[in-house]
This record gives structure tokens, sequence and C-alpha cells, in this order.
């Protein structure tokens, strides 16, 4: 698994008002391979305590029945769930969930699908001073792409201070060298889900100008099927 922690702030007009600006942290990730239909992720780092705290939560998972995500609790506050990705076939899901969490440097994740999985896995972003603090995502992008060493996610519009989550899922073996690019993206993480199922997890940082049509794209090094989203959010 590869982890990089990133720290993004924008705070337009922030300097010298005595605002805090807003900012936005990769903090952890993690992956169960059990079958089940919901899944507990224990003790997970949500940094720190802060009453203008939301935590974001990208979720992927493989072998599935559910086509979609049920329901999300973070450190024990129900979430607010943005729009899943489920493509047949690979059966895969992809989805992104969001709470204000001000207590607690750390809980639990529970996710919950509407059907069977036989893994799953999530990243933890954490964002503070957020100007538009619980709006939920304000566009989306999805691409399926088989045989290919890139996938680019399309037409995102994405307002100044914004920020664009991504999962993706790729199939039929190994995968090396992932990175997502545009926005001044990063990748954060990678994983084996289960099997030769791998997932991805990534963000932009907060966004200083707006973009209209902008073009986020994942690319790694060795042709695989790939499911992708992306979530815009205001920031």
């Amino acid at each position: 698994m590869l982890i990089v922690n990133q720290l993004c702030g924008f705070g337009a007009g922030a300097a010298g008002s005595g605002a805090a600006s807003p900012a936005l942290e990769y903090r952890a990730s993690y992956v169960l391979t059990a079958d089940a239909s919901s899944y507990t992720f224990s003790g997970c780092d949500f940094g720190g305590a802060d009453a203008a705290r939301e935590i974001f939560i990208l979720i992927s998972a493989g072998g599935v029945a559910a086509t979609a995500v049920s329901s999300v609790t973070i450190g024990g506050v129900a979430a607010s769930l943005g729009t899943p990705y489920f493509v047949a076939g690979p059966n895969t899901l992809i989805s992104v969930a969001r709470a204000l969490a001000p207590s607690g440097a750390a809980g639990n994740v529970v996710v919950t699908f509407n059907g069977s999985c036989a893994d799953a896995a999530i990243a933890v972003y954490r964002a503070v001073n957020r100007v538009a603090s619980g709006a939920g995502h304000v566009d989306m992008a999805t691409v399926t792409a088989s045989s290919v060493t890139s996938a680019a996610l399309t037409g995102l519009d994405v307002p100044a201070g914004g920020f664009v989550l991504s999962a993706i899922v790729w199939s039929g073996g190994s995968i090396s060298a992932p990175a997502l690019g545009g926005l001044g993206g990063a990748i954060n993480a990678s994983m084996l889900i289960e099997g030769s199922v791998y997932g991805g997890f990534g963000a932009s940082p907060l966004q200083v100008g707006a973009s209209t049509g902008a073009t986020m794209t994942w690319t790694w090094a060795t042709s695989r099927y790939a499911d992708a989203a992306a979530w815009v959010f205001p920031g």
C-alpha cells in the first residue's frame, strides 16, 4: 500500500482578517477482505478535532451484488451519501460519503451496502473551515475503460475554493505506478482489494480559481480494465 499525506489550503482574503483558512488533508486508507454487506473499519484516523471539521470517505468494493451504499456512519455520526457508480460485469462499486464530525481524533467508519460484497476499502479525508460546510457534491464524472493505461474523468466544473475526490477500481491483475493528474491532483493510496482487483484513491487540492469542463486523469503502467468516478465539492 502506498500512502502519502497531503495538506492543501486556500484562504482568499483570510490573511490579516483573522479568519482560518480552509484546508483539505488525506489521512489514511483501510481495506477489509471478507464477504459481507456491512463493514466496520475500526479506529480510523480523523486528525485533530475541530468544530469546523468534516470527514469525507471514499468507498470502493469489489465482487459485489450490491448496487449502492445504504448507509455510512463516521465516528457514530450518520453520513450524507454521494451518488454511487456501479458497473455490472466486473461488479465494482465506488461512492463517497461525508459527515460533520467535530469530536475525536479517531473513530469507526461503518459502511453498509444494499447487497453483499467480497471486500471493501475506504480512504479518509479531513476538511476544516469549508465555507460551504455540509454541502454535497455539485458535479460528478464517471468513466469505464477497457485494456488501457489511463482513464480520463472529463467535464468537471469546479468552483473557486472547491476540490475533487476520486476513486478507481482496476480489474484483471496487479497495477503499477498509479497516478492522478489534472487540477493539481495527486494519488493518495493504492491497494489490493480482492484477488485481482485493485483500488486507488486521490484528490485535487483546493482550487484557487474556478475551472469549467476540467479533466482529471488516472494513469498506470499495465493495461487493465478500470472503473472510476470523481466528485466535485465546493470549498
